[in-house]
């Protein structure tokens, strides 16, 4: 197959070779080399050629098929598909709810990047389990992985990240990776992080408006203790800080 003549896998490089394959064909594709509706090997195939596991290609094939670049026909094989978002870059956000303070960043990013990219809007709803499926889901089907990550408890309160969402979120190639709004997660090694500092946000908020809060007797703060979608304890933090600096009487409701 022509396929063979291009596609190279180099066995001493450090990218895992299902990536060298995805790569390669994306490559090949770009340049003219493969051509749309063309036929490609396969998995037993290449794998064979390549002196590949079977699994490494159909990884590969898997991360193909996800982003459209190719597809399978039953009883026929794998087929190079027309994709117009082939030489864009592909982006995954995820966030943990919808509303206006989210979709006003994600609308700023998309904006800003450009239409040389093509992004996916995922929303999990702080749901832990949820967060896990789509993640599994789509990596490495994406160029980059852009996080929010916010989570519940049974009880409906607010926690910054669980112990799977980090395992999940560390197997992501921290070239690839931006979190936003959160700067509580262990991440192995350095990566893109945005974030609001969510006590000195409030404390400074309100210092700036302290000669006209004076004039009240007291300060009272809602916060709900349990909420489908939480609101991180920092906020009751910073508001305390604040009162108590400033010897404001205040209660939390």
């Amino acid at each position: 197959m022509e396929i063979f003549k291009y596609v190279e896998i180099d066995s001493q490089s450090r990218i895992p070779k299902y990536r060298q394959i995805v790569d390669s064909i994306i490559h090949n594709i770009s340049i003219g080399n493969l051509n749309i509706d063309e036929k490609i090997p396969s998995i037993n195939s290449f794998s064979e050629e390549y002196l590949l596991s079977r699994d490494t290609v159909e990884k590969a094939y898997s991360i193909l098929k996800e982003r459209k670049i190719i597809t399978s026909i039953r009883g026929k094989g794998y087929y190079i598909t027309r994709t117009k978002l082939l030489s864009k870059v592909n982006i995954l956000f995820m966030i943990n709810k919808l509303s206006t303070y989210k979709m006003r960043i994600y609308n700023s990013f998309v904006n800003s990047i450009g239409g040389n990219s093509h992004t996916d809007l995922h929303i999990y709803h702080c749901d832990n389990s949820l967060f896990l499926n789509l993640l599994e889901k789509n990596r490495s089907a994406y160029d980059y992985y852009i996080i929010m990550p916010h989570f519940k408890t049974e009880d409906l309160k607010h926690i910054s990240y669980t112990n799977e969402a980090v395992k999940a979120i560390n197997k992501i190639p921290k070239d690839k990776l931006v979190i936003m709004d959160n700067n509580r997660i262990a991440i192995d090694d350095p990566f893109i992080e945005i974030y609001q500092d969510f006590e000195n946000d409030i404390y400074g908020a309100l210092k700036e408006g302290l000669s006209k809060i004076r004039k009240y007797q007291k300060l009272f703060l809602v916060y709900p203790e349990n909420s489908v979608y939480p609101y991180p304890r920092r906020i009751l933090h910073g508001f305390r800080k604040f009162c108590i600096e400033f010897a404001l009487d205040y209660d939390i409701l």
